[in-house]
């Protein structure tokens, strides 16, 4: 995958996701390059043993040799760096969820006021029209007394299949998450985000990252 850790640093509006892909990706190329790190280093050792032995190995190829290993550790040391800091980015980001958590939660709620205010008024124009054809049934005071009391819904073996098979159709046409559940979980919103455990969340959505992209996982200590 393509590496982007410069931007996910420097931009606040980043996401634990994101910033988690980005560690992992570099965690892969740290693992390259510890490798190349170790194999510069071993050629240039090896040269300067051979040279020690009195081959024909020129002052200039030492230095290039140096130099290759040099750059090696230099590449490593800017890999392990990039990681320390977006490992520290990803902390401040599960720090600052868990602290507005109580401040979001009631965003959320507050957002949906519009969609409760909608299906209340949709629920009014519904108990009219139970509410009228009760009335037809038991007249005024009869459909009054059955509605208050929770009556109209008794079970009644003629007409349930209909109920059931209407309320089935109606159901499964429903546009999902529905509002009770975008509600239920704006509520929950702030008990999971004060209880989180920050360096457990950041474990775990590096570990998921990291069996996606098959970097070796790492084990708490």
């Amino acid at each position: 995958m393509k590496l982007n850790f410069l931007k996910v640093l420097n931009n606040q509006s980043n996401n634990p996701e994101e910033i988690a892909e980005q560690i992992v990706a570099l965690e892969l190329k740290q693992i390259e390059y510890e490798k190349q790190r170790d194999l510069m280093r071993i050629q240039a050792k090896e040269l300067r043993q051979r040279k020690l032995c009195g081959e024909p190995i020129s002052d200039d190829q030492v230095k290039e040799a140096d130099r290759d290993a040099e750059n090696a550790g230099l590449d490593l040391e800017a890999v392990t760096e990039s990681i320390a800091n977006l490992e520290e980015k990803l902390r401040a980001t599960y720090q600052a969820i868990k602290d507005n958590g109580n401040e979001v939660s009631g965003q959320r709620i507050n957002a949906l006021q519009p969609e409760y205010k909608r299906l209340n008024e949709e629920l009014a124009l519904a108990k009219a029209r139970i509410f009228i054809i009760a009335e037809q049934l038991w007249g005024n005071a009869g459909a009054y007394h059955k509605i208050r009391v929770g009556r109209v819904f008794e079970s009644d073996s003629e007409t349930d299949h209909i109920m059931n098979e209407e309320a089935h159709k109606l159901r499964s046409a429903l546009k999902q998450p529905t509002y009770y559940m975008k509600y239920t979980d704006a509520q929950n919103y702030f008990t999971r985000t004060s209880n989180m455990n920050v360096e457990r969340e950041m474990e775990g959505v590096l570990n998921k990252y990291r069996k996606n992209m098959e970097v070796p996982v790492k084990e708490n200590v």
